[in-house]
């Protein structure tokens, strides 16, 4: 994967504490509460209400903090630079920079490969490899829609899916070192809303886009904290 593919985090309005539940051979469960009001699109009793999602059991993801990063390898780019040249075919859906590290997101098992390929100390001394990833780090219901056209502005995409009678909180466009990725990130409080994209996918002009778990709802579903 070419680097100009990883996307920068984005903030999400509503932070929240992730639960994690018990996880099945086909799907994954979520608990979640909103800890911020809805816009006035969305309904104002759903705003502090838990969300209990399901993930699909195609998505599949992994997530690995690499922490304790000395200053010359804590950026995304010198993160993925080492992991790319010990595993180039290892496909990575996205880093993310939190205060603790750097969070590694694959749809295949990673852990194991960083620690044996490659080692804690080709990423500088006192590095730490772990699947833990720290719940103070995380914000919650949001996803990510991925093929969306760079041309059409974040109020449009957002307009397209209160359309459809979808309470959305906000759409950010996903960037990274180059500029807009065609990936969004759309949060919402309303499980409903959700639970939908993530099984049926968000139709933004006349065209149906993959819908992902965010990096926050991916570490509640795997049990990471």
């Amino acid at each position: 994967m070419a680097p100009s593919r990883i996307p920068s985090r984005s903030s999400s309005p509503a932070t929240s504490t992730i639960s994690s539940r018990s996880t099945t051979s086909t799907s994954r469960s979520i608990v979640s509460t909103s800890s911020s009001s809805s816009s006035s699109s969305s309904s104002s009793s759903s705003s502090n209400r838990p969300i209990a999602i399901t993930l699909p059991a195609r998505s599949k993801t992994y997530l690995v903090l690499i922490a304790g990063l000395p200053p010359q390898n804590s950026s995304k780019q010198a993160v993925y630079s080492i992991i790319s040249r010990f595993l180039p075919r290892l496909p990575i859906t996205q880093l993310v920079a939190i205060p603790e590290g750097i969070v590694v997101q694959s749809p295949v098992p990673i852990k194991q490969q960083l620690v044996n390929t490659i080692g804690a100390a080709q990423f500088g001394p006192g590095v730490t490899i772990t699947s833990k990833i720290p719940t103070s780090s995380l914000t919650t219901a949001s996803v990510v829609v991925r093929g969306v056209d760079v041309s059409l502005t974040e109020n449009q995409i957002r307009e397209e899916l209160l359309g459809q009678k979808l309470q959305i909180h906000r759409v950010t466009r996903i960037k990274n070192d180059k500029g807009p990725t065609f990936m969004v990130r759309v949060s919402s409080s309303d499980q409903e809303t959700l639970q939908h994209l993530l099984n049926v996918g968000a139709f933004i002009m006349k065209k149906r886009h993959r819908v992902e778990p965010s990096l926050e709802l991916a570490a509640a579903a795997i049990g990471n904290i």
